[in-house]
């Protein structure tokens, strides 16, 4: 990674440009009105003074070659919306991190992450050939963690009392990640496909399911007894469309099914489930039949839910 290059991601909805002492100027304002952005944040930015310091300290960090920060504008609405951030940047193992992100509370929900997400994963694994994306946020930060689970990342653990919070407490870190061949194989593509249909119609929010099989080792057809699973589950409900399955490595496999928006979805059937948690307790139970088999490894509902990006 050239530190020195003014790298600039871009697509239809979002605009990525190197944060810049400047940019103060278009965030300050967020800092003021929507201070508790920051509730989670390792590094403070909810006072005027904060917000200088935390700009400050990204350009150092860049012109030290360890941070790579960008300043986020919403081209939907013409407006600058937040911060995120390369960091931990280690070009010998091929590996980085991706945080610091937040957005102001009118750009929440609105599909502007998975956009950005996707600029900044495709110029990681593409550009720089990286290996691994890493993300990291408070553990109980939940929406940070279903905002980092609905790009497609994977949970690897918690580092217990790893750090301060702000008001001195100690912080449970939990770890995700995603890995070239996941983006690649299925991750690339969903959100290609999840942000072209808002691009285009931004008032339809899809509801959208993601499945993870590990298949136990020894079955002779992975991939059809995966994809018999996956059509045991999204088949109880009528109107899904696009549904698909990838496979990550020879026995673990991602799918995911896709209805028009949750109104289409709540008329697919009798007893749906009332929330997120009704919700992946119904798909665990009608996986029983074949949990000798497979083990569900994560059901995450993509409904449209104002959540904050991740720090």
């Amino acid at each position: 990674m050239n530190f020195h290059e003014e790298y600039i991601l871009e697509n239809e909805r979002v605009r990525l440009t190197p944060l810049k002492e400047d940019d103060y100027n278009h965030l300050v304002h967020f800092a003021l009105e929507e201070p508790e952005l920051w509730t989670y944040s390792l590094i403070q930015a909810s006072s005027a003074e904060k917000m200088k310091v935390y700009i400050d300290t990204a350009i150092e960090g860049r012109k030290n070659e360890h941070t790579y920060a960008f300043l986020v504008f919403d081209k939907l609405t013409n407006q600058y919306a937040g911060s995120t951030r390369f960091y931990d940047i280690q070009i010998e193992n091929s590996a980085v991190q991706l945080g610091f992100t937040w957005y102001g509370k009118e750009f929440q929900g609105t599909g502007l992450n998975k956009n950005c997400k996707y600029l900044l994963l495709e110029f990681a694994f593409e550009t720089l050939q990286l290996e691994r994306v890493e993300f990291r946020a408070d553990n109980e930060n939940q929406r940070s963690i279903n905002a980092m689970k609905r790009i497609g990342c994977t949970v690897e653990g918690i580092l217990r009392s790893n750090s301060y919070k702000q008001n001195g407490k100690r912080r449970d870190s939990i770890v995700l990640s995603i890995l070239k061949n996941e983006w690649y194989s299925c991750i690339k593509q969903y959100l290609k496909e999840n942000n072209n249909s808002k691009q285009h119609s931004p008032k339809m929010e899809k509801f959208t399911v993601i499945y993870s099989f590990k298949l136990i080792e020894g079955k002779e057809n992975p991939f059809i007894e995966a994809w018999t699973a996956l059509t045991k589950l999204i088949y109880q409900y009528e109107g899904s469309y696009g549904s698909r399955l990838h496979k990550i490595d020879p026995h673990h496999f991602i799918g995911y099914a896709q209805w028009p928006d949750k109104a289409t979805w709540k008329n697919s059937g009798d007893n749906l489930p009332e929330s997120a948690a009704e919700m992946r307790k119904q798909m665990r139970e009608s996986c029983s039949e074949i949990k000798t088999e497979f083990e569900m490894v994560e059901v995450v509902d993509l409904l449209n839910d104002k959540r904050a990006g991740d720090e």
